[in-house]
């Protein structure tokens, strides 16, 4: 039987919904999670560290390194081939 998931604090919605490119077409969505958005937020515009983010959701710092890394790729996936973000 699998472990129930923690409930992990998410601070602040985003007051955004979403991004679409300019100059071309948009090539398909990429949907940023809730838990995506707010590690994004903690530890690349707030400057914490992953321990204080872990901390400040209320999750391991493992788990908030494997969240920052899927949301890192779905943002290269969003620039690189111009998708829409939302």
């Amino acid at each position: 039987m699998a472990r129930p998931p923690k409930q992990r604090c998410i601070c602040s919605l985003p007051q955004v919904t979403g991004f679409t490119p300019q100059g071309c077409a948009a090539d398909g969505i990429v949907e940023l999670t809730y838990d995506e958005y707010e590690v994004i937020r903690l530890l690349d515009h707030m400057q914490m560290t992953q321990e204080q983010c872990a901390q400040r959701m209320g999750i391991s710092r493992p788990t908030v390194t494997r969240i920052y890394d899927e949301a890192r790729r779905k943002m290269a996936d969003m620039l690189v081939n111009g998708k829409t973000l939302t």
